[in-house]
């Protein structure tokens, strides 16, 4: 099993409240993409971003999100001036890691 090295594909745009649906019917719109927006990638070829519109997999992915902000062991935070900072676990929290609990995720489901 191994894991995309640079981070996610998947967006959620929310538009304020706004109380007309988004491109599914609902709020927020989730959107999955081809590649990481660098600029390498952005202006040297053709990327793709498109709405997810399965009301199943829009949860899906937003399951996959929220558990991707929770990371607190190999996440990292970029800060307004440029810099990056891991992120830890701080005292008493529970350690939560991204790609462990979606491997543990997919061998239960496969037992």
């Amino acid at each position: 099993m191994f894991y995309l090295g640079n981070g996610s594909r998947a967006f959620e745009i929310q538009q304020g409240h706004a109380k007309q649906g988004g491109i599914a019917g609902n709020r927020p719109d989730i959107l999955m993409g081809s590649a990481d927006w660098k600029r390498r990638n952005m202006s040297d070829r053709i990327e793709a971003i498109i709405p997810v519109l399965a009301p199943d997999l829009q949860v899906r992915i937003m399951g996959i999100l929220v558990l991707a902000l929770a990371d607190n062991r190999l996440a990292w935070q970029l800060y307004a001036d440029g810099h990056y900072e891991q992120l830890r676990a701080g005292e008493g929290e529970v350690s939560i890691a991204l790609h462990d609990v979606l491997m543990q995720q997919a061998l239960e489901k496969h037992r």
